[in-house]
């Protein structure tokens, strides 16, 4: 490279005579040489400093050395250009980065090297603050390890993506976490474990717990709980959200009164719709720390909702006027009142004698009157004396207990006599 001469004290002069001879190599298909030259360049790069183009011509000798088929240039290539997105704090071009070596360790069947680069995207993607598609990379982790057959469970950097997923990405409690003084990569690596470590370490003292106003509630019943944060260090608050049965509905969201401190309190109302045992929870609270995110999860809590008692209302609508021997009609209203389903329900009425019964019937049998739910009975009644007279319904019916319950309601119908037109 003699016609580098007297440019090596000036790597922008270099590096662009460096991508002006790989351009040229490349149109007279020489890959190999070209690719040499984009290493060339980017070291020039990277002396200047211009990361980004640096890890772009890194990038394409990689590409040319994938064509010459020589993977392990093109996997130092690769790693170089990782190096360089971590050093500028590019998680997102690192990851792509990654997704390369993925691509190239499939390639050659190297589980080993699969591995390892699956361990660093999920490193870098927590990073990112992208702990969603960390928890998916970690779980490609997993799956390799396996065919390791746990040979790599050890591995000082494994150990410390498992915990920074289990407390950053899942929520749970942090576990302790004992790392050598060097994990053995590059500087840029190491520099990114410093910067996580130090982001768990701040969190392990940060706790997340839900509790509830009472244990047990009813049907259509409101409970207010409440969710609290606590840390030794002020965080700012992004997101919170509460999981649910299906059968519980929150009435009042979970809102936190304040976004950012050491102590976040946030109250909510549940509203139950079915009788049962129900675990609430858990919540998880998405966190800022210093620019990085973390979740953190609760434990869930119990709530018992008793099934409700049905309450059968009777009335007996009885027309306003009633007169000797003419026909009246009394409605039979039956509500369901409460918010319980109420079954096997028989209705007796019974009359004085001095009420004869024209239209319908005095037993009414009914499967299952729902919660909430009414249905009414016409009775065609003749009075065959004047006066009040008495009469009342019978009312037996079953609720969730499935114990028989008795209810009596008494009616009266009070018959006068007609008043008698005055001829004018």
């Amino acid at each position: 490279m003699s016609f580098l001469k007297g440019l090596r004290g000036n790597p922008v002069k270099s590096a662009a005579k460096h991508e002006t001879r790989a351009i040229e190599l490349e149109q007279r298909e020489e890959e190999a040489r070209a690719a040499s030259e984009w290493v060339a360049a980017a070291r020039d790069h990277a002396k200047i400093p211009n990361l980004i183009r640096a890890r772009e011509c890194y990038l394409r000798s990689a590409q040319l050395y994938q064509v010459c088929g020589d993977t392990s240039r093109e996997e130092e290539s690769l790693r170089h250009a990782s190096d360089l997105a971590l050093e500028k704090e590019d998680y997102e071009a690192a990851a792509d980065v990654f997704d390369r070596l993925i691509h190239l360790a499939t390639r050659l069947k190297d589980r080993r090297l699969l591995f390892r680069v699956y361990v660093l995207k999920t490193l870098t993607l927590v990073a990112a603050n992208k702990l969603s598609k960390a928890k998916e990379t970690f779980y490609s982790t997993e799956k390799v390890r396996e065919k390791l057959r746990g040979k790599a469970s050890k591995n000082p950097l494994y150990m410390l993506v498992n915990a920074l997923v289990k407390r950053f990405a899942d929520g749970d409690a942090a576990p302790v976490l004992k790392l050598p003084e060097n994990i053995g990569g590059s500087d840029a690596v190491n520099q990114l474990i410093t910067k996580l470590v130090a982001a768990y370490r701040a969190t392990e003292d940060t706790m997340v717990s839900l509790s509830l106003q009472k244990a047990t509630t009813s049907i259509k019943g409101n409970v207010t709980g409440f969710c609290k944060v606590k840390s030794p260090v002020a965080l700012n608050l992004l997101e919170a959200r509460l999981l649910t049965p299906s059968s519980i509905s929150l009435h009042k969201p979970l809102e936190f009164g304040e976004k950012s401190g050491a102590k976040l309190n946030a109250i909510f109302t549940l509203e139950a719709n079915l009788p049962g045992e129900f675990d609430i929870g858990p919540a998880y609270v998405l966190l800022e720390l210093e620019n990085q995110h973390f979740q953190l999860k609760s434990d869930s809590t119990p709530l018992r909702v008793a099934a409700a008692k049905p309450r059968i209302y009777m009335e007996m609508q009885v027309s306003s006027e009633i007169h000797l021997r003419e026909e009246f009609e009394i409605l039979l209203r039956v509500k369901n009142e409460s918010h319980g389903d109420a079954s096997e329900i028989t209705l007796r009425v019974t009359l004085p004698p001095s009420l004869k019964l024209h239209t319908g019937t005095l037993e009414k049998r009914i499967i299952t009157l729902p919660a909430q739910q009414e249905m009414k009975f016409p009775l065609f009644l003749t009075a065959l004396k004047l006066g009040v007279h008495e009469g009342s319904v019978d009312l037996e019916y079953r609720g969730a207990s499935q114990r028989r319950r008795k209810e009596t309601s008494p009616f009266t119908v009070t018959v006068i006599r007609r008043k008698r037109k005055h001829k004018g």
